[in-house]
């Protein structure tokens, strides 16, 4: 989950993709044999996620059409989930001081 503001720009660059009030943004289920990437930028780092792995789920409806793995939300909160931890290195240190480490992967 990102911005409201950066689910649209990631969407607006996304050929038919479009925000349905019920299930939330959709992208063609076509782009799961996609070798494009998006980007997210952290601390001067980019981050890439493998648009495949954005068509998360088929709708059902015969429109060809899946939920995509990122949607929109509070602007002051991100939750980088299973789409982007799948395509990054990410390490969760859970002792008495917990961090988060990330790294890019390098295709």
């Amino acid at each position: 989950m990102v911005g409201d503001a950066a689910a649209q720009a990631i969407h607006g660059g996304i050929q038919g993709s479009k925000n349905d009030p019920q299930n939330g943004w959709l992208i063609p289920c076509s782009l799961q044999s996609s070798t494009d990437n998006i980007s997210f930028t952290m601390g001067g780092t980019p981050f890439n996620v493998a648009v495949a792995d954005l068509a998360y789920e088929d709708v059902g409806d015969g429109s060809g059409l899946c939920v995509s793995g990122v949607q929109g939300g509070s602007e002051d909160l991100w939750i980088l989930g299973d789409v982007f931890i799948k395509n990054n290195y990410c390490v969760f240190e859970q002792s008495s001081s917990p961090r988060i480490g990330i790294a890019p992967l390098k295709y």
